[in-house]
């Protein structure tokens, strides 16, 4: 039987050297980085939604048992919690409840099914602050938040750790440029007078803060370094296949004859899509896609395609495809999404070994 969970601010995330890192450090990067405002706003609509719901007596909308089973189940595949011993034990490392985790997933679920009148559900249902802090630690960590921030900040504790080694960045405040420091903590409110945090914390401690911010200082000068324009044109032209932008429009059919029918509509007719799949009651999907996006079975066919040209029908999964290539560019460094591609490649190869070499955890989040 584990002990009890020490309070959510102390909670001990991971380690690097001797430097620990707390969830409070977590929620303070979070805030820095811009992020923690929009998850408040997610739950906070989703406590509104879940006061409504106790109104509701129309049963059409009401929230279905089985949609939540169905989405419970879901939450537990994708991270193997298989037997219920192992959903218990995954609750309890986190220090959570089945009932703090219920009700995260029935907030997910009317976020989505009363998506089209959120604003007026939070005008009828207000909910305080304290309502928003007693659940958002549960949201971030059943939603991933709270793991991709952690990830997040390791990444910038191993580079800070290595560029200290190194005399590098990490010194005192008057050894980095004062103006760096200040762009940083002018994200967040506790530096201008605001010294109240949500998410279990009492204060934003200072110490902890301005350590945040030169991490944050140094990551920035560490990429800089990494991400040079040579750099980028390398790595986009390492990945000239996989980055390829693809614009599609693909019918979707069970039936085979359906299929072939809808794809001589529109190589041999030149329909649109789009009406022939309205007619034929099939499913389309249009949109832009980098090729490492798209399925293998689909991919392996968009290879060779050109632009104007009619794929299928194409087996994929339980049906049949007839896809419409509407446009195909190649990745170009000058591309902003190709560019935060490559960046992010090259920060991430840089940093994995720093990383897997200097980063203990201690708390799953």
């Amino acid at each position: 039987m584990m002990g009890a969970m020490p309070a959510i601010s102390e909670r001990r995330i991971f380690s690097v050297g001797e430097s620990i890192y707390t969830w409070e450090d977590v929620v303070l990067a979070a805030v820095l980085w811009g992020e923690w405002d929009g998850l408040r706003r997610e739950v906070q609509c989703g406590l509104s939604c879940l006061k409504r719901l106790e109104d509701v007596e129309d049963e059409e909308e009401a929230l279905p048992e089985e949609e939540v089973s169905s989405a419970a189940a879901e939450f537990r595949y994708s991270r193997d919690l298989i037997a219920a011993e192992d959903m218990e034990a995954w609750l309890e490392h986190r220090g959570l409840t089945a009932a703090d985790w219920m009700d995260y997933i029935q907030r997910s679920l009317l976020i989505k099914k009363w998506a089209a009148d959120l604003e007026e559900i939070q005008e009828e249902n207000p909910v305080d602050p304290e309502e928003v802090d007693q659940v958002i630690a549960c949201d971030a960590i059943c939603g991933g938040c709270a793991a991709a921030w952690a990830a997040r900040l390791a990444d910038r504790a191993a580079v800070g750790a290595r560029m200290s080694e190194e005399g590098r960045g990490l010194g005192p405040e008057t050894e980095i440029a004062v103006h760096e420091l200040r762009s940083v903590l002018e994200a967040f409110p506790a530096a201008a007078g605001d010294a109240s945090l949500p998410g279990g914390l009492p204060s934003a401690d200072p110490t902890r803060l301005a350590a945040l911010a030169r991490l944050e200082v140094a990551w920035r000068r560490f990429a800089e370094g990494q991400v040079t324009p040579q750099a980028i044109r390398e790595q986009v032209a390492a990945h000239g296949i996989d980055w390829t932008r693809v614009s599609l429009q693909s019918v979707f059919l069970r039936d085979p004859d359906a299929a072939r029918e809808a794809a001589l509509c529109i190589r041999e007719d030149g329909r649109d899509p789009a009406e022939v799949a309205a007619e034929s009651g099939a499913e389309l999907t249009d949109g832009t896609w980098f090729l490492d996006e798209v399925e293998p079975a689909l991919r392996d066919h968009l290879l060779g395609a050109r632009r104007g040209e009619v794929l299928g029908p194409l087996r994929l999964k339980d049906g049949f495809a007839v896809v419409a290539v509407r446009a195909k560019q190649p990745p170009a460094p000058e591309d902003p999404v190709v560019r935060a591609r490559a960046e992010g490649g090259l920060l991430q190869r840089a940093v994995r070994s720093e990383v897997e070499n200097r980063v203990r955890w201690n708390e799953p989040l």
